[in-house]
C-alpha cells in the first residue's frame, strides 16, 4: 500500500455512492441459520471499477420492528470486489446494508503522516528544580532519540518509551522531571493536494439496501442453551459473529446469559472489579455506581449524559458497595491518554497495575486500550499489548482463579477528520489483540463489542446508557456463576 502513487487524486478514490451491492444466488425466502452472501463491487469517483483491494468494509442487517440486528463479515478478493456474509439468526425480515469503513487511500495517507512524524496529541514534560520550572516537548516514539538533546525517561516510565527535550535553564536536569501534560489534540496540517482527506469524516454507506424474508418458525431465533459462565473462553475469541440483537437484547452466539443487579452483587461480593482504560471504561464505573447502589470513595464524581465524565476525569476513581463488601475502581491505562499535570504514579501503564495484584486474587479485571492510541503509529499499540499480555501471564501464574477480560475496539463515527481516523481502524486493532493473545484464548475473555455496535449503527465514541446496559451483563455473564 505504501507505494500507491495516486493517493492525492481524489477521483481515483473509492466512492460509496458509485459502488454497488447485490445478493449472491438470491432466494425468495431464507431459513434460520442459513448464510446470506452479498457481492460488493467498488467504483471510484469517475465510476471506474476498482481493480485492487485494501478498502475496509462493513455489512450488517436489521429488523427494527423486532429490535433485531446483526453484523456480518467481509472477504476482500483483492480485485475491487468483496463478499459480505451474514448468518440468519431470527425469523421475519432483515434489511441489509453495507458501508466503506475506510478507503485504502485514507489508510495509506495516515500511515505516511505518521511516518513523517505526525502525532495527534501534544505531550509536554514538566521539570521542577529548586526555584526553577521548565516545560519541554515530549515524545513517545524512539525515532526522537536521533534528535540528540533529549532526556530518555523510558526507565522512569516503566519501560514505555518517553523522551523529553532537555531543559535549557541552568540548574534544571533530566532528573528533575516530575509530570506530564497530554491534553491538547493536534490538528493535521494539510497541503492543498491533501485536503480531500477532510471530505468525509466517517463510514460511507452504499446507496440502497437489500431486504430478505425469513418465514416464521417454532423457535423464532437461533441461540445457545449453554450458560456463558460455563463456556470455554476460547469461544469469545473465535465466535463469528460474536452475537446478535433480538427484542433489543444482546445474545452471544456461543452461549446465553441472564444477569440481574442482584446477580452482580453476589458475584462481586468480597472482591474487587479492577477496570483499566479510557473514558469509555470510566463510563462503566459511573453506570455501576448508579445502578448497584455504590458509595463513591475516590476521584472526580461528576458526569454528563451517558455517564461521560466531565472535567479532570482522568485520575483514579473508586466506589464501594457496603452491604456486599466489594470495590469497583477505574484507573487510566497510561499514556497516550489525556493527562494534566500528572506525575509518574498517575500515568502508570495498566501492565504495571497488573503486576501489583497480589497472589491468590479472585478479583475481576477489565482492560481496554483503543481510542487514544488512534493518534499514534500502530507499533506503539502493538508494543503496549505485548506488555499487557506478559503481565497477564505472570498474573495468571500467581492468581489462577482471577477473571480477566480484554475489551476490544468499539465502532463509532469520526466527526472531525482533522484527527486521525477514529473508529474506522477498529478491525486493525482487533487483529493485533487477537494475534497477541492467541496463546491465552482459554484463559482470558475477549469482549468483542465491535459486532454489537456496528449492527445498531452506533455513532458516538461514548456509547449510550442502553448500550452500557448491554455491555456490562455481557461481561458479568462470563465471570459470574449463577
Amino acid at each position: 500500500m505504501m507505494n500507491d502513487t495516486e493517493i492525492n487524486d481524489f477521483n481515483h478514490h473509492t466512492s460509496a455512492t458509485a459502488s454497488k451491492m447485490s445478493l449472491v444466488n438470491p432466494q425468495k425466502v431464507y431459513t434460520l441459520n442459513e448464510t446470506i452472501r452479498v457481492k460488493i463491487v467498488l467504483f471510484d469517483h469517475k465510476n471506474r471499477p476498482k481493480t485492487r483491494g485494501g478498502d475496509m468494509l462493513i455489512v450488517w442487517m436489521r429488523d427494527k420492528t423486532k429490535g433485531a440486528a446483526l453484523a456480518g463479515s467481509v472477504i476482500d478478493h483483492d480485485n475491487g470486489t468483496y463478499t459480505g456474509t451474514l448468518r440468519i439468526l431470527w425469523a421475519g425480515h432483515a434489511v441489509i446494508r453495507a458501508g466503506i469503513l475506510c478507503t485504502r487511500e485514507k489508510m495509506v495517507f495516515m500511515q505516511r503522516e505518521f511516518k513523517k512524524g505526525y502525532v495527534g496529541k501534544n505531550i509536554t514534560c514538566l521539570f521542577h528544580a529548586p526555584n526553577l520550572t521548565e516545560i519541554t516537548s515530549g515524545h513517545m516514539d524512539h525515532t526522537f532519540l536521533r534528535m540528540g538533546q533529549v532526556c530518555n525517561l523510558t526507565d522512569k516510565h516503566y519501560g514505555v518509551p518517553l523522551y523529553c527535550d532537555k531543559p535549557k535553564k541552568n540548574g534544571t536536569q533530566c532528573s528533575h522531571w516530575t509530570s506530564i501534560n497530554s491534553v491538547p489534540f493536534v490538528r493535521m496540517t494539510l497541503k492543498p493536494n491533501s485536503e480531500w482527506f477532510l471530505k468525509t469524516a466517517g463510514p460511507d454507506t452504499l446507496p440502497g439496501n437489500i431486504t430478505v424474508h425469513i418465514p416464521s418458525a417454532p423457535n423464532p431465533t437461533l441461540s445457545s442453551n449453554n450458560p456463558c459462565s460455563r463456556t470455554n473462553f476460547r469461544h469469545t475469541w473465535l465466535s463469528n459473529p460474536a452475537g446478535f440483537f433480538h427484542n433489543s437484547t444482546w445474545r452471544p452466539l456461543s452461549c446465553f446469559n441472564y444477569i440481574t443487579g442482584n446477580d452482580v452483587d453476589r458475584c462481586l461480593a468480597n472482591r474487587t472489579l479492577r477496570m483499566f482504560g479510557d473514558s469509555t471504561v470510566r463510563q462503566l464505573l459511573t453506570f455501576l455506581f448508579k445502578y448497584q447502589n455504590l458509595t463513591w470513595r475516590i476521584g472526580p464524581k461528576d458526569t454528563s449524559s451517558n455517564f461521560i465524565p466531565t472535567s479532570k476525569w482522568y485520575s483514579y476513581s473508586e466506589a464501594h458497595n457496603k452491604r456486599f463488601h466489594y470495590t469497583v475502581f477505574w484507573s487510566p491505562h497510561g499514556l497516550p491518554m489525556s493527562f494534566e499535570h500528572a506525575n509518574r504514579t498517575a500515568i502508570r501503564p495498566s501492565f504495571v497495575h497488573l503486576d501489583e495484584i497480589p497472589s491468590g486474587s479472585r478479583d475481576i479485571v477489565l482492560i481496554n486500550l483503543y481510542a487514544h492510541f488512534l493518534f499514534f503509529p500502530l507499533h506503539m499499540f502493538k508494543v503496549r499489548m505485548k506488555h499487557i499480555r506478559l503481565a497477564i501471564e505472570r498474573l495468571l501464574r500467581r492468581s489462577p482463579n482471577i477473571k480477566i477480560a480484554i475489551k476490544g475496539p468499539h465502532y463509532f463515527v469520526t466527526h472531525d477528520p482533522h484527527f486521525s481516523l477514529g473508529g474506522m481502524w477498529g478491525p486493525v486493532y482487533a487483529k493485533i489483540i487477537r494475534q497477541e493473545f492467541v496463546a491465552l484464548y482459554d484463559r482470558v475473555i475477549y469482549l468483542d463489542l465491535w459486532d454489537m455496535l456496528v449492527s445498531v449503527e452506533n455513532a458516538n465514541i461514548h456509547p449510550s446508557e442502553q448500550l452500557l446496559m448491554t455491555m456490562l451483563p455481557t461481561l458479568f455473564g462470563y465471570v459470574c456463576i449463577k
